[in-house]
């Protein structure tokens, strides 16, 4: 009977204390924030504190101060004409009129809209979405390290959190499509580890529904976990073979879509708009060269990563071992867009900054390492660590921060109104 009280006595503590933190999070939500970040750091009540911590990060995206040639400012535009649009019937007729297959996010602006949300709660729901699947794919990724490490200080989510944060400009999620189309995407992924088919199947159809580009890599997850390694290894090696003429099979491509029609034609303008005229390649130097050179620093590393584990490949489980070869397509895609387009090989690293994480601390656990192999590879996530947060201030990244967040309550932010004459510029 003691016992039951006990468990009574301690699940009312548990709310209790939940709702404390949420009362904290109304009236201080920049207090609740550190409150959040450091009881994850200890390991208490991880999920909610997860979502306390991405409640705050929404709150960041809606006070978000962009530079005046970002994505959300197009994307406000675009929120700015789907308010007047009041039936689902003319809206359909809208997005048929669209010239870029963004439809899940058109629909989503359409609809906060119609709840009589402002532009805003645009950037509130991309940074909510996008970090709250962050810290929850962190959650899972630490879960891996924790059959090695053991500590009751620290717990393991504090050494993936810290990398991803730092690989994160503070405007990624600003992107809205793109971002979350890829972090969602890793957490199909977690799912497939888990088993989880069903939630494979949503994550993967919510990823291609948000950006075009991530196709090549639903695709390449489908051949991975359905064709044996020896076709895998026939894909990688013609990828890496025909990567010289990757402009001129491009070209091939765009007239096929033209030829189509339709949503076809609307393929075959991205294909133009990103690779032949070069738009895409200017934005990719705005903010911050350094983890940029970073993220290119994981890609030379990520070669012999792969070599390593795939000579110890009888350590790898039945289902890691699917993600082993989609890594392995996912490299030789890249070499293969490096020939032609450095915007879809930057796609590809997006991607890839937080494939590796996931991937080496698997392999960290479950693979013997000499220490000679381990010293350098852990050096090297405690450079990109901290050159990530250096970028901040080298990218003018701090910029897009409202000062008055770090104490305004969540009523004086949600009136908060962030005018076009706070946009900035590079």
């Amino acid at each position: 009977m003691r016992i039951a009280d006990s468990r009574v006595s301690l699940k009312k503590n548990f709310i209790l204390e939940r709702i404390i933190l949420l009362l904290i999070f109304l009236i201080f939500p920049f207090f609740s924030f550190l409150i959040s970040s450091f009881l994850l750091m200890k390991g208490i009540d991880k999920r909610y504190n997860i979502f306390i911590s991405a409640l705050f990060w929404g709150l960041f995206g809606y006070l978000f101060i962009p530079e005046i040639m970002m994505d959300i400012t197009r994307h406000y535009e675009v929120f700015d004409q789907l308010i007047y649009i009041s039936s689902f019937s003319d809206f359909f007729i809208w997005t048929t009129a669209s010239k870029k297959p963004d439809y899940l996010m058109y629909f989503i602006c359409w609809i906060l809209g119609r709840f009589g949300f402002g532009k805003q709660s645009l950037g509130f729901v991309s940074a909510f979405v996008f970090y709250y699947a962050l810290y929850y794919l962190a959650l899972k990724i630490s879960d891996i390290l924790r059959k090695k490490y053991h500590s009751k200080n620290i717990d393991p989510i504090v050494f993936v959190i810290l990398p991803f944060l730092a690989l994160v400009s503070l405007y990624w999620f600003s992107g809205i499509r793109q971002c979350n189309a890829i972090i969602l995407f890793l957490l199909a992924l977690i799912c497939y580890y888990d088993g989880s088919r069903t939630k494979l199947l949503f994550f993967c159809s919510l990823t291609t529904l948000l950006h075009f580009s991530m196709w090549p890599f639903v695709l390449f997850l489908i051949v991975a976990i359905y064709l044996p390694p020896r076709l895998i290894y026939l894909i990688s090696f013609c990828l890496l073979l025909i990567s010289p003429f990757f402009i001129v099979i491009v070209q091939e491509l765009s007239e096929i879509f033209g030829f189509i029609g339709g949503f076809g034609e609307i393929m075959s303008g991205m294909i133009d708009a990103y690779i032949f005229s070069l738009e895409g390649d200017n934005v990719l130097y705005g903010g911050a060269a350094l983890r940029w050179y970073m993220q290119w620093a994981i890609f030379f590393v990520s070669i012999p990563l792969w070599f390593f584990a795939n000579k110890r490949f009888k350590y790898l489980d039945n289902e890691f071992y699917k993600i082993h070869y989609f890594y392995l397509l996912v490299l030789a895609y890249m070499f293969f867009s490096l020939f032609g387009s450095l915007q879809i090989f930057t796609r590809a690293l997006d991607l890839l900054k937080f494939l590796f994480f996931m991937y080496t601390f698997y392999v960290l656990v479950h693979i013997p390492f000499k220490n000679i192999y381990k010293a350098p590879l852990y050096l090297f996530i405690l450079i990109i660590t901290l050159a990530g947060f250096f970028s901040i201030f080298v990218g003018k990244e701090y910029k897009t921060f409202y000062p008055k967040l770090v104490y305004m309550n969540v009523y004086q932010i949600l009136q908060t109104t962030i005018d076009h004459t706070l946009y900035w510029r590079w």
